[in-house]
């Protein structure tokens, strides 16, 4: 092997880490064209767990050391958010889990396919959009203001960053007050609502002004509703510095769950056992 192509195998090792992954548009961008990877798989310094993908050989993959190619390596604007970011924050001690376990992440456009592909993860990935929430483009609006404001050393209304066992790599995730809507957006047909309700149960240190300013900006009329009914109903300390009248909550009544009992502060059907009384 001459120098020059030994010093770019030894520069693809030094970035391709152990555990991580990447794709071949990437690695084209980076300069190692297909004739070259192919070369380094016939060679074992490089492994294929899936069609497109490439690996260190004998790496094992986590579902967070591939949430971190894809943030890091690939530059995707992705989240790990709603269920998936509260679990990691330790909200979610009472939601049941299925045997394979669902990650969901929160991006502008589709994942690439070789996600559900890859060997050895015992989970299944849920792409979801921000569309419902607040808009169309907001992921890669957030993940840009995350950027600009952890050069300045604030922090972010929407995402912060999560280690996950590696030092000096971190994951970014929803954080807390946005996970919150984002578990409530996926009901009836995600969590049950008996699940949703123990998981308010714990939201005692939820931060009054990053909900409320998430509040006035987000566009699901079903979600805020459903949000300011379990805030109501568990009277946690930071409710009373909510402006209720700040936020859109829409006109007329919604039906959420079929056969339930309408609310009568918030016009939304909800299961009769958590209808008309204060958890506390």
């Amino acid at each position: 092997m001459s120098e020059q192509n030994a010093a770019k195998l030894n520069q693809l090792m030094n970035w391709l880490l152990d555990g991580v992954v990447v794709d071949a548009a990437t690695l084209e961008e980076r300069g190692y064209a297909s004739n070259l990877r192919t070369k380094y798989l016939h060679s074992n310094w490089l492994s294929s767990p899936a069609r497109g993908v490439f690996t260190r050989p004998g790496s094992k993959l986590t579902w967070q050391s591939v949430v971190y190619s894809l943030q890091t390596l690939m530059s995707k604007d992705v989240l790990v958010g709603g269920r998936t970011a509260l679990e990691l924050k330790g909200y979610t001690h009472y939601l049941e889990f299925s045997d394979e376990r669902t990650i969901r992440l929160y991006a502008d456009t589709s994942l690439p396919a070789w996600l559900s592909k890859l060997p050895e993860l015992d989970v299944r990935f849920e792409m979801r959009r921000p569309d419902r929430l607040f808009g169309s483009g907001n992921i890669k609006a957030v993940c840009l203001a995350y950027r600009t404001a952890s050069k300045m050393g604030a922090a972010s209304l929407d995402v912060e960053a999560f280690e996950w066992g590696r030092p000096g790599q971190a994951i970014l995730i929803s954080t807390l007050e946005r996970a919150v809507l984002e578990l409530l957006e996926t009901l009836p047909d995600g969590d049950s609502f008996h699940q949703v309700d123990l998981v308010f149960e714990g939201l005692s240190s939820l931060r009054p002004r990053k909900m409320q300013a998430l509040l006035e900006r987000c566009r699901s009329i079903k979600t805020k509703r459903l949000f300011f009914f379990y805030a109501r109903r568990h009277q946690h300390g930071w409710f009373k510095y909510l402006d209720e009248a700040a936020v859109d909550l829409g006109h007329g009544k919604r039906s959420i769950v079929s056969g339930g009992t309408l609310d009568p502060h918030y016009l939304i059907t909800v299961p009769s056992e958590l209808a008309g009384q204060d958890a506390r």
